[in-house]
């Protein structure tokens, strides 16, 4: 898979950030579901892991697995709680004197599911030594549990480009559903993927489908 344009300019403002003199920078890369943020966290690790160590991460196990990675509250040694002795912030740079912190200055930290990070596992996480914090997420997804969301207060590059899907009708679709917008027809978004699946069936498959749902062939 080539990279487009939205994604290039990613690559190149991670290029930037790397050759600066300096550490603790931030990039918040923001985009919905299908313009290739998963994509990009492999191939910002395939161009950038053989210069500085790249750590994978996510708000959530099941993100955390799907791109690779572990949990942010694994990787800072931190409990789901945040327990009493973690609330500390001075305890990152203990818990790193004792080899429980991989992260150092050169560390490229990468994090999924940013919507879900509150403001006190924000504190935790820019606390911690890395080179270039990369947030991924998506502005509708899920909040923190109990907290506000967090201005990250960091460049913000946003994916619009839709790379799962060329089919304009049920991306367009999907989208008002997910912003909630009134459409005005009525469209049923489960009788249009029927529709587009009846499209690929053939004769057999099609007669089949049919008659396990009758409704459906006097339409």
């Amino acid at each position: 898979m080539a990279a487009n344009a939205q994604q290039r300019k990613v690559l190149a403002a991670v290029a930037s950030a790397l050759n600066k003199n300096r550490s603790h920078q931030r990039l918040n890369i923001i985009g919905e579901g299908g313009t290739g943020k998963s994509w990009l966290i492999g191939e910002i690790e395939r161009v950038f892991g053989r210069q500085n160590r790249v750590v994978i991460t996510a708000t959530t196990g099941l993100a955390a697995s799907n791109i690779g990675g572990r949990t942010i509250h694994s990787e800072l040694a931190l409990t789901l709680g945040l327990n009493e002795e973690a609330e500390k912030l001075e305890d990152l740079h203990k818990l790193r004197r004792d080899g429980d912190i991989s992260l150092d200055d050169e560390t490229i930290l990468i994090v999924d599911e940013s919507s879900m990070i509150g403001k006190e596992l924000y504190e935790h996480i820019t606390r911690a030594p890395f080179k270039l914090l990369i947030l991924f997420g998506d502005k509708q997804q899920l909040p923190p549990v109990r907290e506000a969301r967090v201005n990250f207060n960091c460049p913000i590059i946003e994916l619009t480009e839709q790379m799962r899907t060329k089919d304009r009708s049920l991306y367009r679709l999907i989208s008002d559903y997910r912003q909630a917008k009134e459409r005005d027809e009525s469209i049923d978004i489960y009788a249009y993927v029927d529709q587009q699946s009846v499209k690929a069936m053939s004769l057999k498959q099609m007669q089949k489908h049919f008659r396990a749902n009758p409704s459906k062939s006097k339409k």
